[in-house]
């Protein structure tokens, strides 16, 4: 029986999962009734290596029938059990090689590395004779995916030390990278330094990823001097470097920086959009946030899955609900809603918004659910008081995590549930989840804080209740560029008995940072005064002292004026009445946006109605926007017309028959909504003679008057045709 070898052996290197074990062991059988299989060790390794990938027991089985064995058959095998995660059995047969090679010890160590063992991948890699960057670099990145971070920078420089040379592992740039990871997001900047120092004295090409890396390592550090020095000297900045130096400068409140590299791509992919609108949103800017995704929009790129969770989270922090909804749609209409980014957005949108059952229509139409979806939903149902469904969304969870088991915990804590809670708390104890020390103790230090603050309150409020029997001088607050004025300070809410209002004021205070804002920009402009710290703490109980967060995004605010004491309200344009806004108005012939005049003084919008209704200005919105746009109603300023528009305009002829325009509109590939030529021939069968309707007398429009009185010239010598 004659067979193609080469053919047979093509076959088996084919057979890649468990799908193809019938036909590999019918061209195992074809090989052993030819005789191929018995005394060739090639043949035999290309067996073992179809059945590792098929079903590792039956690569055992020939495995130990084999006469003759090289390194390339234990690696087979010692890749099934691993894939597998068989670790025991990978262990045993690395254990029986006599003579093993790298690929051995890479794999065995990446193998145990990867299944969580990094306590054994650590006794082989200080076995191991001839220190590889892959092996370090997996052992390194295990070490830091389990948060043992020292760890990790006592064996990179205990690897340095021993291993000096161009070949050291440490001199590899992915082992560098992955270091540079680390230090970045655990903002370790002196240890950062000193990689840099080493990649610059041992002469470390810098690749792309590398240098990504390093930028993104500055950068979180807050050090965008060396962030945007190692920028400069990179040989191809790529998009992800423009991230991190964006991120960066976001992250310390610099904006305009910001915005500036990103203007320096000049077709921005989706991953920069991204970053310079999670930047605006981290400053609490939502409306620079959502004009940046509007533009995004318009010029082409297509928001993905982490666009629109930014969006939707920043709408949820300033209770945006109308813009949400917006997104939502979006969202759908791009296919983005069947993911679990935007999902738990969503969910935790409308959670906050008190649309439960929005919240759960979204979870509903999920088909692929994850542990934080799971979260937010148990979240959701204890907020709303249905902790039955909570517990449901608990016990479905398939692998809770600590989140998890709190989230639950402290939602019955919250509906009265105490006995629940405790036992919840020593199930989750005795499955040996238990919060480390640190986390305990802040949780601790933050409870006695929280006391602190009520007990405070309780005694201020105790102390106005006695005190506002007896009469008192109104405190005042004084307006910014003007004369002192008596005015007092917004009455807070009335509340029926103390315990209600401290739960109103500890639920400000826990709210997003965004919300705490709004809050209080809202109350300044309204009053249009300048208030103190403690003086907006007793308008809304919004402490900005005791918040650094609300403290620095509130003074980086574009619409806050900090003068160092005191918080006003800072409108786009400084208007006092209805003649400045006029002044105003008529410095913009071609239109002021009234969005940009809406915040300048209380009634500015009466005015404009009241300008409007004396003819002063005109009132137009637009088409594109969906925006008002205030004109002003003065002849004789005439706007410039370009020529091309001036030609363009005086050569129109339109046609006086419908069906001339009928013809035309189909020209320019439009369907008419008439049909005049059928219309009229079904007249003439029947023999119904139409009669001439009598013209309307159209009245010429406010927008037809605009352009009649500021845009005179386009009207002179106009092509009339001939009656």
């Amino acid at each position: 029986m004659s067979v193609d070898l080469q053919h047979c052996i093509h076959f088996l290197r084919s057979c890649n999962s468990h799908h193809w074990i019938f036909s590999g062991r019918q061209i195992h059988q074809i090989l052993l009734k030819t005789g191929h299989a018995a005394g060739s060790l090639f043949v035999s390794n290309c067996l073992v290596q179809m059945y590792a990938r098929c079903n590792v027991q039956d690569a055992r089985v020939l495995f130990d029938e084999m006469p003759q064995r090289n390194c390339f058959s234990y690696n087979s095998l010692i890749d099934a059990y691993l894939k597998s995660q068989d670790t025991h059995n990978a262990l045993c047969i690395f254990n029986s090689m006599h003579e093993k090679n790298t690929f051995s010890w890479n794999a065995l160590i990446t193998g145990l590395v990867r299944s969580g063992d990094v306590e054994s991948a650590r006794k082989l890699f200080d076995d191991m004779p001839i220190k590889e960057a892959v092996s370090c670099n997996a052992l390194i990145h295990g070490y830091f995916r389990k948060g043992l971070v020292d760890e990790a920078f006592h064996l990179f420089k205990k690897i340095g030390s021993e291993c000096i040379g161009s070949s050291s592992p440490c001199n590899d740039s992915f082992v560098l990278a992955t270091v540079l990871s680390a230090c970045a997001d655990r903002r370790i900047h002196s240890f950062g330094k000193q990689i840099h120092s080493r990649i610059v004295v041992g002469k470390v090409k810098m690749d792309s990823v590398l240098g990504s890396t390093m930028v993104d390592m500055y950068a979180k550090c807050e050090d965008l001097d060396n962030a945007c020095r190692v920028l400069d000297q990179l040989p191809e900045v790529d998009e992800f470097s423009l991230s991190a130096m964006i991120s960066g400068y976001a992250g310390c409140s610099r904006l305009v920086e910001a915005r500036r590299v990103f203007d320096r791509r000049e077709n921005p992919s989706i991953v920069l959009w991204n970053s310079l609108i999670n930047g605006f949103v981290s400053n609490c800017q939502t409306e620079e946030a959502l004009e940046l995704f509007i533009k995004m929009s318009r010029e082409g790129v297509k928001p993905d899955s982490s666009t629109f969770a930014t969006i939707l989270s920043a709408c949820a922090s300033f209770s945006m609900l109308e813009y949400s909804k917006q997104i939502h749609a979006c969202a759908f209409k791009n296919g983005n809603l069947g993911g679990v980014i935007v999902a738990s957005a969503l969910i935790d949108l409308y959670s906050k918004s008190g649309l439960w059952e929005d919240a759960c229509k979204v979870f509903a139409e999920l088909k692929v659910y994850d542990t934080i979806v799971f979260n937010s939903m148990i979240n959701m149902y204890s907020n709303c008081g249905r902790i039955e469904e909570a517990r449901w969304v608990f016990d479905t969870i398939p692998s809770k995590s600590l989140i998890s088991w709190n989230s639950m915990i402290v939602g019955y804590s919250q509906n009265g549930y105490a006995i629940e809670a405790l036992n919840l708390f020593y199930e989750m104890h005795g499955l040996g989840l238990h919060i480390d020390q640190m986390a305990l103790q802040e949780s601790l230090n933050k409870f006695k804080q929280q006391q602190e603050k009520c007990q405070s309150t309780l005694t201020s409020i105790a102390a106005r209740s006695a005190s506002s029997k007896a009469p008192q001088t109104q405190r005042t607050v004084s307006p910014m560029n003007a004369p002192s004025v008596s005015t007092k300070v917004p009455t807070p809410a009335k509340f029926s008995n103390d315990t209600e209002r401290l739960q109103h004021i500890n639920n400000i205070r826990k709210s997003p940072v965004g919300a705490q804002i709004k809050r209080v920009i809202d109350i300044l402009r309204e009053t249009r005064l300048a208030y103190t710290p403690e003086q907006i703490n007793d308008a809304c109980y919004v402490d900005i002292m005791g918040n650094k967060a609300v403290f620095d995004s509130l003074r980086n605010n574009p619409k806050v004026n900090y003068d160092g004491k005191r918080f006003s309200f800072k409108a786009k344009h400084d208007l006092k009445g209805k003649d400045d806004l006029l002044h105003l108005i008529r410095k913009f012939p071609e239109g002021l946006p009234v969005v940009d005049v809406k915040d300048a003084y209380p009634s500015v919008m009466e005015d404009l109605q009241i300008l409007k209704t004396q003819g002063q200005v005109w009132l137009l919105s637009n088409m594109d926007s969906q925006e008002d746009i205030v004109y002003p109603n003065d002849p004789k300023v005439a706007l410039k017309v370009d020529d091309e528009l001036k030609l363009l305009f005086r050569s129109i002829e339109l046609p006086r028959d419908m069906v001339d325009i009928e013809k035309e509109l189909q020209k320019n590939g439009m369907k008419p909504a008439t049909n005049t030529a059928q219309r009229r021939a079904m007249a003439q069968v029947h023999g119904i003679t139409s009669k001439p309707k009598p013209k309307k007398r159209r009245e010429i429009s406010r927008r037809t008057k605009l352009t009649n009185a500021h845009l005179p010239e386009l009207f002179q010598t106009l092509n009339v045709p001939d009656s």
